[in-house]
């Protein structure tokens, strides 16, 4: 008794059609389902002597047994993937396997860089090295090979005599060199139809492939794309998951990820030292356990509304192993892994925060006090103020009337002195306004600063007479000012100019506004 396999080492294609034959056809076909199942790559060739249905039974049994063997390979193919095998080692396999079911041809596979514009050696073990140092970094473009034509245009490209055709018109030398005359080339391509790079089919004679070739060329660099799709998806996942644990581990806040039932599933070292327990215990830990402001069914309401890539800060209150409590600010997201749902808390220590603002409102409890105590002054201080500005109000009044005869001179002084005692008296009323610590914009309103300067300048005239001093200015504009603030310093600022001038030369001051488009704002020089 033979096996399937010990029956495929001497099987050829005469005595396929005897045993047929003579041996019965259904124990026959039975022996060569076997045979098919087992991989072994024999070929069938049709011996037109035994009969038309003969040569169609040894033509079905060919492509079942072609079928069976790249099943098998494929599923291969699929195992090195799945164990995450060397990308290098998997395309290796696949070019080499091409090679041995397609006897005189050569294979390779190029990659695409990261630019997308230049190709890179992948895999061509048959090819010389001279000929893959030279096309490594193969730029792509129509007339740029076979293999930089099929990525620049994502399209199958065939060429049957690399000495004919334009596209290979720089590479007929090196293909010469490297005896090659024949170039397929497919694009390899992502499950997103990016152009990852090429598989390329090579023969030192020319030729053109035949339809089951071309089949067997897309399913080669179909597995080739899966390989290396896979392969930059797990390069990329690696990447990031270096990139978080990087995060996790040099980040200043605790970082804590959980999962939608509140199970935590990864701390960093900084959470570990704020709550005072190892990295294990809070593993086997929910977010429940450290958090004392809401309970576990208030949190999962909460997380269970949570919008995707929503970012929000909570506050809350952690509680550490010792039992101590601190306040803490949470930055709240949420993230999918793996098709699961996880939440990324970033959290700080408020503690000093909270203290600075506590010890801040103190302070402004204290000056609020403060501001009323010296509001409540003012108003007592005006009354007593005002009372002597009434009488030198009322006795001038009386005076005018009791004296109609006064010399002009003294009716002058009179009037001056009156017109001081009611600007005294506004004076008063704006500072008692200015002690009840209102916001700048409740004492604010349009304010001319020609009449505001008209104002200074009358409260000012003694001093001007007395210094010979000159008060020039023009086209001042409207602004919201504080009426008070703006007497008080254009009077401060004109006093000083007459108060420190050079003896025996009289000051002029001149006043001069300027607006400024590009601020929006009046500069006003004196």
């Amino acid at each position: 008794t033979r096996s399937p396999r010990d029956w495929s080492s001497d099987v050829c294609s005469s005595d396929l059609v005897w045993l047929v034959i003579s041996r019965g056809i259904v124990s026959r076909i039975n022996y060569l389902i076997d045979l098919i199942l087992s991989g072994e790559n024999v070929g069938f060739q049709v011996d037109k002597t035994s009969g038309d249905e003969i040569g169609k039974l040894s033509k079905a049994l060919s492509t079942l047994m072609t079928d069976q063997r790249q099943l098998n390979f494929s599923n291969e193919i699929l195992e090195d993937i799945a164990r995450t095998d060397e990308l290098g080692d998997i395309l290796e396999k696949i070019v080499l396997w091409y090679e041995s079911e397609n006897k005189g041809s050569f294979c390779s596979v190029l990659l695409l860089d990261e630019e997308g514009k230049h190709l890179v050696n992948g895999v061509a073990p048959s090819l010389p090295s001279f000929y893959n140092e030279s096309i490594d970094g193969l730029a792509i473009g129509p007339n740029e090979g076979s293999c930089g034509a099929a990525a620049y245009r994502n399209e199958l490209t065939i060429v049957k005599d690399v000495r004919i055709p334009l596209l290979w018109v720089d590479f007929r030398k090196l293909a010469e060199k490297a005896g090659l005359r024949a170039c397929w080339s497919q694009p390899i391509v992502s499950s997103k139809g990016k152009v990852l790079g090429t598989f390329a089919v090579y023969y030192n004679v020319p030729k053109g492939p035949t339809e089951e070739e071309l089949n067997f060329i897309k399913f080669m660099a179909y597995k080739a794309g899966l390989a290396i799709e896979t392969n930059y998806q797990e390069k990329a996942l690696k990447e990031s998951e270096e990139r978080f644990r990087n995060f996790m581990v040099h980040s200043a806040d605790a970082i804590f990820v959980h999962d939608a039932e509140g199970k935590l599933i990864d701390v960093n070292q900084k959470a570990c030292s704020d709550l005072g327990y190892s990295r294990e215990e809070l593993l086997n830990m929910y977010v429940s356990d450290i958090e004392i402001n809401c309970a576990p069914e208030q949190l999962k309401d909460m997380w269970r509304d949570w919008s995707y890539n929503a970012t929000e800060i909570v506050q809350g209150c952690h509680r550490r192993k010792d039992g101590t409590n601190f306040p803490v600010e949470v930055h709240l997201s949420q993230t999918t892994m793996q098709n699961k749902v996880y939440f990324l808390a970033s959290v700080r220590d408020v503690s000093e925060r909270k203290k600075a603002q506590e010890k801040l409102q103190v302070y402004a409890d204290d000056l609020k006090r403060s501001n009323q105590e010296l509001e409540n002054f003012a108003a007592i201080a005006s009354h007593d103020l005002r009372e002597p500005l009434r009488k030198v109000t009322i006795f001038g009044d009386r005076l005018s009337e009791a004296e109609p005869h006064l010399s002009a001179k003294s009716k002058n002084y009179l009037n001056r002195m009156q017109k001081a005692s009611l600007r005294m008296a506004s004076f008063i009323d704006d500072l008692l306004k200015y002690s009840k610590v209102s916001t700048s914009k409740d004492l604010e309103a349009p304010m001319d600063l020609s009449k505001v300067l008209d104002l200074v300048i009358s409260d000012l005239e003694s001093q001007i007479a007395l210094t010979k001093g000159e008060i020039k200015f023009s086209n001042m504009p409207v602004i919201n000012m504080n009426s008070h603030q703006a007497r008080q310093l254009f009077q401060n600022l004109i006093s000083n100019a007459l108060k420190f001038h050079k003896k025996e030369i009289p000051p002029i001051v001149n006043i001069i506004s300027l607006y400024k488009k590009d601020e929006e704002v009046w500069e006003i020089k004196i």
